[in-house]
């Protein structure tokens, strides 16, 4: 019995470390990393008039700095919602750049 509440609580563990987007709305941008920049996956949808776009942006900062905008921009609109995740492969400011131009 113990083995299986040590694997259920490894498992959950993983789940929560996991590189899963996240919604940026409910968010605490004061409880968030403010010192390690990295790169990140920003995507925006936006939907007005039966019509649904997506965009997705890379980005070099804090984790703070990155919900803090994306917060703003979910301010524009009911109909803009944003997520991100880390982009771990891109190891620097210019190719985490770099990568909003190769399509």
């Amino acid at each position: 019995m113990k083995k299986i509440f040590t694997f259920i609580a490894v498992a959950a563990m993983a789940l929560s470390f996991s590189a899963c987007k996240k919604s940026v709305s409910s968010l605490d941008p004061s409880k968030l990393d403010d010192t390690t920049e990295k790169c990140w996956k920003a995507t925006i949808k936006a939907s007005a008039a039966g019509h649904t776009g997506t965009d997705e942006s890379y980005y070099w900062c804090t984790e703070r700095t990155l919900v803090i905008h994306l917060q703003k921009t979910e301010k524009i609109s009911s109909s803009v919602k944003c997520s991100y995740e880390a982009a771990p492969k891109y190891k620097d400011e210019m190719s985490c750049d770099d990568a909003n131009y190769n399509y």
